[in-house]
């Protein structure tokens, strides 16, 4: 009993000498590596990313004008795009962006798309839209449907312009 005793109160006083705590170190450095790792990974591949959608997207926009111009109103969908200009079909063809979004709201359009950021808590809407129909929607498209990212940039946080004519994208938690 006596020996157990004693070596107990010897790893009593060897527990109050100076350790080094790690802890504190932790708390510095997994901040600065998150927030490099943002700047110098996530944002470039991101604008990468929504540069090159954006590049593909110009061949599709000038599709939806062409059939604008030979029937005279905007197609109903991309679907019916793709029936007029058979073997024409566009996506974004990058990872992490999985088509183009299009809406035909009276004689307008927009065209979208999305990716996320930050391990999917931050998705980012870019949104093409010359004729601002996301302000000034009226009648039975002024009704909310989160499906629609007309309505959905709407409630973004931040909003940015692109280096492109109509472009923009929003943040959204």
């Amino acid at each position: 009993m006596l020996p157990s005793a004693i070596k107990r109160i010897r790893r009593l006083k060897d527990a109050n000498e100076k350790k080094f705590n790690p802890v504190p170190l932790y708390f510095v450095t997994v901040p600065v590596f998150a927030f490099l790792g943002f700047m110098f990974l996530v944002k470039p591949a991101s604008n990468f990313s929504r540069n090159f959608a954006i590049e593909r997207s110009q061949k599709l926009i000038a599709l939806i004008e062409e059939y604008k111009n030979e029937t005279g109103k905007y197609p109903v969908s991309i679907q019916n795009l793709d029936l007029h200009t058979a073997d024409k079909t566009i996506s974004p063809f990058i990872m992490g962006i999985e088509n183009f979004r299009y809406n035909k709201v009276n004689d307008y359009y927009s065209l979208s798309f999305s990716q996320w950021k930050v391990l999917g808590s931050l998705e980012e809407i870019v949104l093409f839209d010359k004729d601002n129909v996301k302000d000034n929607l009226s009648g039975q498209f002024a009704t909310y449907n989160y499906a629609v990212d007309l309505h959905r940039v709407k409630g973004a946080f931040a909003s940015h312009n692109t280096k492109y004519d109509n472009w923009r994208y929003y943040l959204l938690d």
